[in-house]
C-alpha cells in the first residue's frame, strides 16, 4: 500500500514501514551489483571479449547454441567490428553458396549497439529464416536485446525463442534457459530504454526484486494474521 507521497506503508499493530520507491530500486542496484561480482561474476571476463566472442560465434558452424546469451551490452567500437564481420561473412556465404543467416543476426546486433532502430530488419530476418534454429536464434536474440535495455517485448520473444528452441535443447540447455527466463521475469520493462545491462546483472537485479516482493507477500500476510487475531 502506498501513501499519498509514493511511500510504501507496511506493518501492523501501528508499526509502519516507510521505503520509498526510488531508495527502493537504488537498493536493488547496489545490492544486484554486489551479488552479480560475487555469484555471477566468478570467472567472467569484464573487458567486454567474452561478449564479442559470443556474438562473433554466431557465424562459427557448430559454435553458436541456442541456449546462449548474445544480448550483453557493447561499445560503440565493438558494434563497428561485428558489423564490419558481417559484412565479410555475407561476402564469403555468397562466394561459398552458404547461408547467411548468421552473418545477418550478427548485423542486427552491431546496429542494436550503435543505436538504430533494428525492428524493420528483425522483421525482414523473419521472413528470411529458413530452419527451426534460425527462428529460434532471430526471436532469442532480438528479446536479450531488448531485455538488455528493460524493453517492452522482451519476455514475449524471449518466450517464443524458448519454444521454437526447446526439441534443439539438450536437458541441461533447457532447464538452464528455464530458470533464466522465469527469473528476468520479475525485471520491470518500460517503453523507454533503460541503462544497458549485462546477463549477470540483469539476473542479479531480478534476483533482489524476487526476494522483496517474496518478504512482502510473507508480511502483509503476517500483518493479516495478526489483524485477525487482534
Amino acid at each position: 500500500m502506498f501513501d499519498r507521497h509514493g511511500w510504501q506503508v507496511t506493518g501492523s499493530g501501528g508499526l509502519v514501514r516507510y521505503v520509498s520507491a526510488a531508495l527502493r530500486d537504488t537498493l536493488v542496484r547496489v545490492v544486484a551489483g554486489l551479488i552479480s561480482m560475487s555469484w555471477y561474476g566468478r570467472g567472467q571476463p569484464l573487458d567486454g571479449t567474452g561478449r564479442m566472442q559470443a556474438a562473433e560465434n554466431l557465424t562459427i558452424p557448430g559454435q553458436h547454441k541456442v541456449a546462449d546469451w548474445y544480448g550483453d551490452p557493447l561499445s560503440p567500437e565493438q558494434a563497428g567490428r561485428l558489423l564490419s564481420l558481417s559484412r565479410v561473412k555475407l561476402r564469403m556465404a555468397y562466394v561459398e553458396s552458404h547461408s547467411c543467416f548468421s552473418a545477418h543476426l550478427l548485423a542486427l546486433i552491431g546496429r542494436f549497439w550503435q543505436g538504430r532502430d533494428i525492428r524493420p530488419d528483425y522483421l525482414s530476418l523473419v521472413a528470411a529464416a529458413e530452419t527451426d534454429t534460425d527462428h529460434a536464434l532471430l526471436k532469442l536474440v532480438y528479446g536479450q536485446l531488448l531485455m538488455s535495455r528493460k524493453l517492452k517485448g522482451a519476455n514475449c520473444h524471449l518466450s517464443s525463442g524458448f519454444s521454437l528452441a526447446a526439441p534443439l535443447l539438450l536437458p541441461r540447455d533447457y532447464f538452464r534457459m528455464v530458470k533464466r527466463h522465469d527469473l528476468l521475469c520479475y525485471l520491470p520493462l518500460s517503453d523507454e530504454p533503460s541503462e544497458p545491462g549485462d546477463l549477470r546483472t540483469l539476473l542479479s537485479e531480478a534476483a533482489v526484486i524476487r526476494r522483496l516482493r517474496s518478504r512482502r507477500i510473507f508480511n502483509d500476510d503476517a500483518g493479516m494474521r495478526l489483524d485477525t487475531i487482534g
